[in-house]
């Protein structure tokens, strides 16, 4: 049976809207083995291309599926289709989608909505995945740049189908570290400053990262990761510790909404209203993702079948315009240095207005105190050169000031 919208937005529409509606039968096709990045658009030209190049040497394709844009974004598709077309794949999404800063009428609207209309942001997402080719998905952001070593290692794992031999000792540091995880959730004082015995040593945390990656050889397990939210001042790379209700970011994004995971009939995207005061989102209907339930997170534990990958990306989104600009004043006391001095998780954490979310704590503090040391600077300067371009602050003028 053809689907089809008609209700108000879709009224007086020039295209048939029934090639949005989303046939799951298609997620149980087969699929080869491989990697498909999924990556959704919308005025993101700022870092677009900078996000694309980081990730598609370790992806076997990039899906991109854009709606309208009031930006350049289009055109940097097309280019980057055109410069990769082996692996970029792009469609248009022309239904508008009710997610972010909705009215009380609109938000009343979306929540009375079926879980299949075009209208919701889990619609596009499912979209977007059901055009993938390959058997392994994984979602990508375009204000997002990607640590590209760290991102094909894993996607190398996923495409390995000669088994890797698990060591005792990474079995014991990974059944130690989930242990400790589930701990801290239980008792979440116990993660402080002032215990740091309780904490694995970053040996263990090494012996657990290459448990990882062979449970993927091994058992295709889902991988959940984290990105970095970045921030510059006077020509110093910062790390902000802002409060979301005020419209600014904390330290790390990627709370459990990014996961390579294998392509399947239960694994897909469903709607969740939001319902808060934040001055950068609002009231939202945004799409949560629908693990089976053997892999499901329970509030303060953390279950063994899916796996953390640790930080992957940084995020630009703090400086993009025009919120760069709006809000200089607000972060001139809300970040610390990134990289000039060492920057542990109790550091960070003393900081926060906002506490980390309990269950994320534990493993921000294993892979952020192993991570740092190592984090990828090679992206950094082109993404100067991007603020440079687009900002409407003179940055080599607040250099010289500093």
């Amino acid at each position: 049976m053809v689907m089809k919208c008609n209700c108000k937005y879709c009224k007086d529409i020039d295209y048939d809207n029934s090639e949005y509606f989303v046939d799951f039968s298609l997620l149980t096709n087969e699929r080869p083995i491989g990697v498909s990045g999924l990556l959704r658009v919308k005025n993101d030209a700022e870092f677009l291309a900078l996000c694309i190049d980081s990730c598609i040497d370790a992806l076997d394709e990039l899906i991109i599926v854009y709606q309208e844009c009031n930006d350049d974004s289009p055109q940097i598709i097309e280019q980057k289709r055109q410069q990769y077309p082996d692996k970029i794949r792009t469609y248009f999404y022309r239904p508008l989608v009710l997610s972010h800063n909705l009215t009380s009428e609109e938000l009343h609207y979306v929540s009375a909505l079926e879980k299949t209309s075009i209208h919701l942001l889990s619609n596009y997402y499912n979209y977007t995945l059901s055009k993938a080719s390959y058997r392994y998905a994984v979602k990508i952001d375009g204000d997002q740049v990607y640590f590209t070593d760290k991102l094909k290692m894993f996607c190398d794992a996923y495409r390995n189908e000669k088994p890797e031999k698990i060591t005792i000792g990474e079995c014991w540091a990974a059944m130690y570290i989930y242990n400790f995880v589930n701990l801290m959730n239980l008792f979440p004082k116990l993660l402080s400053s002032k215990l740091t015995f309780f904490i694995p040593s970053r040996n263990l945390v090494d012996k657990y990262k290459c448990y990882t990656l062979k449970a993927i050889v091994n058992k295709k397990r889902p991988v959940s990761f984290s990105g970095i939210n970045l921030y510059t001042e006077c020509g110093q790379w910062k790390i902000p510790i802002g409060d979301p209700a005020k419209g600014m970011f904390p330290p790390f994004n990627g709370v459990h909404d990014t996961y390579v995971f294998e392509i399947s009939s239960s694994l897909y995207y469903n709607p969740r209203v939001i319902y808060s005061n934040n001055l950068k989102y609002g009231n939202c209907m945004i799409e949560t993702f629908n693990f089976d339930k053997k892999l499901s997170l329970l509030k303060g534990f953390y279950k063994p079948q899916l796996l953390y990958g640790g930080f992957l990306w940084y995020h630009a989104a703090a400086i993009k315009e025009p919120e760069f600009t709006t809000n200089r004043e607000k972060y001139k006391q809300s970040t610390l240095p990134l990289f000039d001095k060492k920057v542990n998780f109790f550091d960070l954490e003393m900081h926060l207005s906002i506490p980390f979310r309990r269950w994320m704590r534990p493993w921000y503090c294993l892979f952020w105190n192993k991570e740092w040391p190592e984090l990828p600077k090679n992206d950094l300067s082109k993404i100067n050169n991007i603020i440079s371009v687009f900002s409407n602050i003179d940055l080599s003028n607040e250099k010289k000031k500093r």
